[in-house]
């Protein structure tokens, strides 16, 4: 486990990333921030998305605390004020919502440097064990800083052929980080989700996946199953909607590495 200068844990950062939609991005950030909060640790996930899913997801409605962060997370006295933005969603696991607010927040990011948003960040290190950035599925200035602030990137992939362009892009993104502003993280990893092991399309791109990226950063997949897809409508997790489910130990699976890997 790493320390700061004065002994203490540091706070991990997980960013949860990928340039294309759909692949299951926001519900990895859920269930990993919510599995980690099971497993005694405090978790604040944030939402970066102007769609709010992840707060929504959880029967949080949109509100203004990501775009506070990112506006005022620098400024002498902001870090109460966004403390107090944080909502509860489960023991141990906050969460700062996003609104559509995020959609236009470029502009009003009050420093060009790319490590702006890990120093924002650095306020909160003492409050969480880890910190989830759920990103928007788009290329923008947004998800750089939030790839340069974490510890760790991983990265949710539907097991479809042309889904190894955009892996392929994220990947590129990360190398530019470190050839250029010295990025210090790694990917922890690239996530196959919604997979079926009888179709074999899936089958051959997780084949795929394994050969152009190496066996050591594809993560063991989360199939697809109906009350993951479900639980959003319960405002749970499938932790608590169905716990014994395959996407539930696959899940776990995943906290367990994650947990492993400090």
């Amino acid at each position: 486990m790493e320390k700061s200068e004065e002994g203490e844990a540091m706070t991990r950062i997980i960013t949860i990333t990928n340039q294309k939609g759909g692949v299951g991005k926001t519900t990895t950030a859920i269930h990993l921030a919510h599995g980690l909060a099971l497993a005694g640790k405090r978790v604040l996930l944030v939402d970066l998305d102007a769609q709010a899913q992840a707060g929504i997801a959880m029967h949080i409605p949109p509100a203004d605390g990501a775009f506070f962060l990112l506006t005022m997370g620098l400024d002498r006295g902001a870090t109460e004020y966004i403390r107090a933005q944080m909502k509860e969603v489960r023991p141990g696991w906050r969460l700062l919502p996003a609104s559509k607010r995020l959609a236009g927040v470029e502009p009003a990011l009050p420093s060009p440097a790319v490590s702006w948003l890990a120093e924002t960040l650095k306020r909160f290190e003492r409050d969480f064990d880890y910190i989830v950035l759920d990103t928007a599925p788009t290329v923008n200035r947004l998800q750089v800083l939030a790839m340069w602030a974490a510890d760790w990137v991983i990265v949710p992939a539907a097991p479809e052929p042309l889904s190894a362009n955009s892996i392929q892009k994220v990947v590129q993104t990360l190398t530019g980080l470190k050839k250029q502003h010295h990025w210090q993280g790694g990917l922890f990893g690239i996530l196959p989700t919604m997979y079926r092991e009888r179709v074999r399309e899936h089958a051959e791109t997780l084949a795929d996946y394994r050969h152009r990226f190496g066996e050591a950063l594809v993560l063991p997949p989360i199939h697809l199953a109906a009350r993951l897809a479900e639980s959003p409508a319960y405002g749970q997790t499938v932790f608590e909607r169905s716990p014994t489910d395959r996407a539930a130990r696959e899940y776990s699976a995943l906290v367990q590495a994650v947990l492993k890997a400090r």
